[in-house]
């Protein structure tokens, strides 16, 4: 099953305890509802997107159909002080919890490189963010990085979902958690 979140609208100043926003979620590319959230602190509010006219029964048979789907998911590693084999089982709200987080990296990744085109940027083997100084000819200092550091991700030369993929990669492996993601394939940002 492909959970996506499309047609993302987020409030900052509105996000107290929570995100603030508004999305529509698709269950494999078809709108199956919005979710919001009012930055309250309170847990999503989901809206069926199915026609008016659906039954009740097919209104189920997607409850049904997500309840499965999130069931079978592993249980998500949260490590904290003094119980670094905190775990908690995964809900819809994790899921769209997730991806909403992806969606505001891939948003400040897209922003920052931007900003930064004149310079080349690079994910060390450790995770770090090297960015090398100002250069009117960046494609040599790229290719002088690809010689000298072959080891480096240069994010200038990948496309944006590919670059966002390595930093929140490398962001995972700086928290400690390691854990490679479990929804990986299974969410997607558009």
């Amino acid at each position: 099953m492909n959970i996506t979140l499309t047609k993302v609208h987020y409030c900052a100043a509105l996000s107290d305890e929570t995100n603030a926003f508004d999305a529509i979620v698709c269950v494999d590319a078809v709108p199956a509802f919005r979710v919001s959230n009012h930055g309250t602190g309170s847990c999503h509010d989901y809206h069926s997107l199915l026609p008016t006219d659906a039954s009740l029964a097919e209104h189920r048979a997607w409850q049904d159909k997500l309840i499965a789907f999130v069931s079978a998911l592993p249980r998500k590693s949260a490590p904290i002080p003094g119980h670094p084999d905190f775990t908690y089982p995964q809900s819809l709200d994790t899921l769209v919890d997730d991806a909403f987080a992806d969606w505001l990296l891939e948003k400040d990744v897209a922003k920052y490189t931007k900003r930064m085109a004149d310079r080349t940027l690079a994910l060390n083997s450790k995770g770090q963010l090297v960015t090398m100084p100002k250069t009117r000819n960046l494609s040599s200092q790229m290719g002088w990085m690809d010689s000298n550091h072959p080891e480096f991700l240069i994010l200038n030369k990948l496309p944006l979902a590919d670059a966002t993929k390595g930093i929140r990669n490398a962001l995972r492996n700086a928290s400690g958690s390691g854990q490679s993601d479990p929804h990986e394939g299974t969410r997607t940002m558009a």
